[in-house]
């Protein structure tokens, strides 16, 4: 067989093994601020390629995007766990990784920070092996 090239997807490439630690050690962590409910524990985000390609189009300038952890409503609820906003990042020149938040305002139509994604539980795989 012939060995591929190496890439940046390669280099940040994990074993199974490590990511059912890792996930399990957040689940655990985070397990009594759920009380213990697994059915409402925030397990994952779905982010579909549509909307990631969008944003990058959108902000060419970007180098990427960063995702903020977020609740609809103050303290958990059963049924309504964490979701995430991404904004695109760009990378000055001192090698800071700096939002893009345009326009610094509060009209959300005319914004930079989106809320695409759907939180896991509602859309998890529930037989995955990082559930």
């Amino acid at each position: 067989m012939k060995k591929k090239p190496a890439s940046i997807l390669d280099d940040n490439r994990i074993s199974l093994a490590e990511a059912m630690d890792r996930t399990n050690f957040w689940r655990e962590t985070i397990k009594p601020l759920f009380d213990d409910q697994d059915a409402v524990l925030p397990k994952g985000f779905y982010i579909p390629f549509e909307d990631i390609k969008a944003l990058s189009e959108l902000y060419p300038e970007a180098k990427g995007a960063r995702a903020y952890f977020t609740l609809h409503q103050p303290g958990f609820k059963k049924g309504q766990g964490i979701s995430a906003v991404l904004v695109p990042v760009l990378i000055d020149e001192a090698g800071t990784y700096k939002d893009i938040i345009e326009p610094a305002t509060t009209d959300e139509e005319d914004s930079s920070i989106y809320d695409f994604t759907k939180p896991c539980p509602h859309c998890c795989d529930p037989e995955s092996e990082l559930s």
